[in-house]
This record gives structure tokens, C-alpha cells and sequence, in this order.
């Protein structure tokens, strides 16, 4: 089986293992709780970069977020000048971005229980190594979009 093979049935296997782990923890939709989970990781200027980081476009975030507003998770404050806006994440927010946190450090956990402390650092290593080699950041596990395209 090809490295890439192999990437993609973890990659499936990671992403059933989270919903069904937020899924227990949360009604919000996987989908939002990422842009949740991105918001608290990244210091984000603009809705464009949110988009990118989440690997969306532009109207899906929106909607997204719209909704993420009207249930109270997300807050739009004034930006630096009329036309921009900030989102922040209100205390609702917050939980739930927690609640990812607390179900990703839940996977690390169950990834490297047959890892020793020296294979997992070297695991974290190959990975971003890979990303690079793709031409893709190596830390952009805050965002993740709700579908798996492969």
C-alpha cells in the first residue's frame, strides 16, 4: 500500500474517531466546531484568512458563521476601521473550543499508546517533513474542514 493510501485511512480513521468522540461532548456540527477550534488558535484578521486556514470558501465559512453567531458562540466587534470586523469567541465559544482540544489531545493519546517517546517525536518530525515536501503548513491542525475529500 502507498504512503498516500495509508495517510488517507488514518486520515478517515482519525476523523471518525473525532466525531464520534464531539459527538458524544457536543451538538454543535463538526464543521463549526472547527472554525470554533481555529478562531482559539489563531490570531485571525480578516474572514478571507479564516477561509484559508480552514481550507472553505468564502460563502460556506460565512453561513458558517452566521449561524456560529446566532447560536451564540461567535461575536463580530469592530475592527481597526468601519469595513472590518473581529471575531472573537464568546464563553460558549470558548467551551466548545475546548471541548475540540480535549477530543484531539484524546486521539494523540490513543495515536501514540503504542509509541514510544522517541518514535512519536520522530512521527511528528516525518509528518511535518511530508507537509513541507507538498508544499502545506505543518500546523494547521486547528482548522480542519468537516468533509474528507479523499
Amino acid at each position: 500500500m502507498s504512503i498516500g493510501e495509508q495517510v488517507r485511512f488514518l486520515r478517515r480513521a482519525i476523523y471518525r474517531g473525532l466525531a464520534e468522540r464531539l459527538a458524544e461532548r457536543s451538538k454543535v456540527p463538526l464543521s463549526r466546531l472547527w472554525v470554533l477550534s481555529a478562531l482559539d488558535h489563531h490570531r485571525v484578521e480578516s474572514q478571507a484568512e479564516l477561509a484559508e486556514i480552514l481550507y472553505v470558501d468564502a460563502p460556506t465559512l460565512s453561513r458558517m458563521l452566521a449561524r456560529l453567531e446566532a447560536d451564540g458562540l461567535v461575536a463580530r466587534q469592530p475592527g481597526e476601521d468601519r469595513r472590518k470586523f473581529r471575531l472573537a469567541l464568546t464563553p460558549q465559544g470558548q467551551a466548545e473550543a475546548l471541548t475540540v482540544a480535549e477530543a484531539l489531545a484524546w486521539i494523540d493519546e490513543r495515536l501514540s499508546a503504542e509509541l514510544s517517546k522517541d518514535e512519536v517525536v520522530e512521527l511528528e518530525r516525518l509528518l511535518a517533513k511530508s507537509a513541507r515536501a507538498l508544499g502545506t503548513g505543518a500546523t494547521r491542525s486547528a482548522g480542519a474542514p468537516d468533509e474528507d475529500p479523499i
